[in-house]
C-alpha cells in the first residue's frame, strides 16, 4: 500500500533530482525502507540505493570484506549510515565513525542509528571528507562509497599517509574507480573487484573491492 507521497518543487534548471520545496500528500516529509532486517529513515533529497533488493546484495558483499577484528572503522561518504549501522550490527565490538557531506543525512544517520540499537558505537559528522582531520581518528578500517567523481584528491593522499590496515571502496563509477586503483596500489594490494547490476538496462553497476596494505 502506498505510504508516502510528496510533491517537491524545483525552481531552477538542473538534472539533478533535488527539490527545494516539499509537500507531503500522504505520510510524512520523509521515506522509509528496510534492507537486511535494517531500517533507514530517508530524507527525499538525500541519497539512498534506489533498487531495494540488489542494495540488500550489496550490503551483504561490503559485509563479507570486513575484517573480523576489526575495532575501528572509518565511513566516509557514509550518506544515512547504510554500510555502518549494518557493520556495527553485525559486528558487536566495532566502532563506527560515519563522515558525510550532507548535514540532512548525518541527522538521519544519527537517528536511524537509534533506531537500530547501535547508536553507543556510532558517530557521525557532517562536512567535506577531503576536510576531515584523522589526527585523532583511530581507524584499522576504511569504508568509502564516493559519488560518481570518485575520491577527492586530498582524501587519495590522506589514505595512503594514514596506511589504514584495510580499505573497502564501493564505487558507482568504474572508470574513475580504475584510476583511482593505480594511485593506492603504490601502498595496498588490491583483491578481485566485484560488480553488482543495481542498474538494470544502463551501463552502470556498482563495484566492490577490498584492498590490503603491502606487506613490508
Amino acid at each position: 500500500p502506498l505510504t508516502t507521497l510528496l510533491l517537491g518543487e524545483q525552481n531552477s534548471i538542473t538534472d539533478l533530482s533535488y527539490a527545494q520545496t516539499f509537500w507531503p500528500l500522504k505520510g510524512e516529509v520523509w521515506l522509509e525502507e528496510e534492507v537486511n532486517g535494517l531500517r533507514y529513515r530517508i530524507h527525499p533529497n538525500s541519497f539512498f540505493q534506489t533498487n531495494t533488493a540488489m542494495a540488500s546484495v550489496l550490503q551483504d558483499k561490503v559485509l563479507e570484506k570486513i575484517d573480523p577484528d576489526a575495532k575501528h572503522i572509518l565511513d566516509l561518504y557514509c550518506g544515512l549510515g547504510f554500510f555502518g549501522i549494518a557493520m556495527a550490527k553485525k559486528f558487536s565490538e566495532v566502532k563506527i565513525h560515519g563522515h558525510e557531506l550532507d548535514a540532512e543525512a548525518i541527522k538521519l544517520a544519527a537517528f536511524n542509528a537509534e533506531t537500530n540499537g547501535v547508536s553507543d558505537r556510532c558517530t557521525f559528522t557532517a562536512g567535506p571528507s577531503e576536510d576531515l582531520s584523522w589526527a585523532n581518528l583511530p581507524a584499522d578500517l576504511i569504508v568509502v562509497d564516493p559519488p560518481r567523481s570518485g575520491l577527492h584528491p586530498n582524501v587519495i593522499k590522506t589514505l595512503l599517509e594514514k596506511k589504514s590496515k584495510t580499505i573497502v571502496y564501493i564505487s558507482c563509477n568504474y572508470k574513475r574507480l580504475v584510476e583511482e586503483l593505480k594511485l593506492l596500489k603504490v601502498a595496498y594490494d588490491v583483491e578481485a573487484p566485484e560488480a553488482l547490476d543495481l542498474f538494470p538496462h544502463s551501463p552502470h553497476v556498482e563495484v566492490v573491492t577490498k584492498l590490503t596494505l603491502k606487506k613490508t
